[in-house]
């Protein structure tokens, strides 16, 4: 048990949802995309956010709050969203793979779905540990009757 009574397998999958969380939101900053193809002194570039990257930021640290306080929500909500991050995950490495079939993309861009995978897989498995279950699926306290 770590401090106040929250499992180690707890605290490595706080620790695990806010790397993660500043993972996708360091990807979600603006990258240059090539706008109009031309030569290179005229090409111009637009910066795009990707919205998406900071919605899954955010709701990763809600998991890592969750988490780290216990709150008896965050078992489901964590399941859930490390799940479909998985099957995203798996959907856009096999798009990837089919593009690189046809030669339409370099194999640089392997690493995102990679680590969308390892990263989910290790969260459903930390989830799956007893402690960690009993953890975070305590109970509401119960009120006491006169």
């Amino acid at each position: 048990m770590a401090g106040k009574g929250r499992p180690f397998g707890a605290v490595i999958l706080t620790a695990l949802a806010v790397i993660y969380g500043l993972f996708r939101l360091i990807n979600a900053f603006p990258t240059p995309v090539v706008l109009v193809r031309q030569p290179l002194p005229t090409m111009r570039l637009i910066y795009t956010y990707d919205e998406e990257d900071i919605a899954m930021a955010c709701m990763y640290f809600v998991v890592a709050y969750g988490c780290w306080m216990g709150r008896s929500w965050t078992y489901t909500f964590s399941l859930v969203l490390a799940t479909l991050n998985a099957a995203l995950g798996i959907h856009d490495l096999l798009l990837l793979l089919h593009w690189m079939a046809r030669d339409i993309i370099v194999t640089a861009f392997f690493i995102g779905p990679v680590v969308d995978i390892a990263v989910n897989a290790s969260m459903i498995c930390l989830l799956m540990i007893p402690a960690v279950r009993k953890y975070l699926c305590r109970a509401p306290l119960q009120t006491l009757e006169n």
